[in-house]
């Protein structure tokens, strides 16, 4: 009978760990298992949006450094032109010193000193 005693207890023991690790512990590693999944899934998600927004972002880098590339060759031309017009304003001012006072007083008798207030 004693020996019934232990071998009771030690078989329900036995039992409790089957159903433990036959029941219990493989639903928990399936449930892991979907959260796993779960999680890659939406990270999967996540790095085709990034992809895509990557992609968007490259093409407008394009545009904008073809339009910098155009403001630049703009930018030369203004920069030409004004040199070309400083060029002219010194001639003319050079040309102007060398003028003598007869020449100057027949430069400016040619402008009209009226204003257009006095014709009123």
């Amino acid at each position: 009978m004693s020996l019934w005693k232990n071998i009771l207890p030690v078989t329900i023991g036995i039992g409790v760990l089957l159903v433990l690790f036959v029941w219990v512990l493989p639903a928990e590693q399936s449930l892991q298992g979907q959260q796993d999944s779960k999680k890659l899934e939406e990270l999967e998600y996540h790095n085709t949006m990034l992809l895509e927004v990557n992609t968007i972002l490259e093409d407008r880098i394009f545009l904008l450094e073809a339009q910098t590339d155009s403001l630049q060759q703009v930018l030369a031309e203004n920069n030409q032109n004004i040199s070309t017009l400083k060029k002219r304003k010194d001639e003319k001012i050079h040309r102007m010193d060398r003028y003598t006072d007869d020449a100057l007083f027949q430069y400016f008798a040619t402008f009209n000193t009226t204003s257009s207030t006095d014709k009123e």
